[in-house]
């Protein structure tokens, strides 16, 4: 008789092998897309951070804890379609929810969209010099 492993020795030994190849995308990321640029001082100010449809909610709660712990004055979760369970549990974590669809049976994110193709670094980072933050007001 042949003696199994508990699955949560699997699941451990799945997380340990993919951890440093997801961390190292991550860093190559941010090298790419931020192009040397200093993070956005976002100490005491309205951050509003933005999703295109959060199914879930795992990769959003991620995303605003790592803002919170950046101090931000007021934290506001936007996405045009969540579920209602996603929009409940963020309240207890943000000062505000911006939803416009909230499906009871939401499905893919992509279906709520005409074009919802995989965008490439080059599209990301084309945004993302057009969207750079205006100088300071005087």
């Amino acid at each position: 008789m042949k003696i199994w492993p508990k699955p949560w020795t699997y699941q451990r030994a799945y997380v340990q092998e993919e951890t440093a190849p997801r961390l190292e995308e991550i860093e190559r990321r941010r090298e790419r897309y931020c192009a040397g640029r200093p993070p956005v001082e976002i100490v005491g100010r309205t951050v509003i951070v933005v999703d295109d449809g959060v199914a879930t909610g795992a990769t959003m709660r991620v995303a605003l804890r790592a803002v919170r712990r950046r101090n931000p004055r007021y934290l506001v979760v936007a996405a045009p379609v969540m579920p209602p369970e996603a929009l409940a549990s963020f309240r207890k974590e943000v000062d505000e929810v911006v939803c416009l669809e909230m499906p009871v049976m939401l499905g893919a994110i992509g279906l709520y969209y005409r074009d919802f193709h995989q965008m490439s670094d080059a599209e990301v980072t084309e945004l993302l010099l057009a969207a750079r933050p205006m100088p300071e007001a005087v």
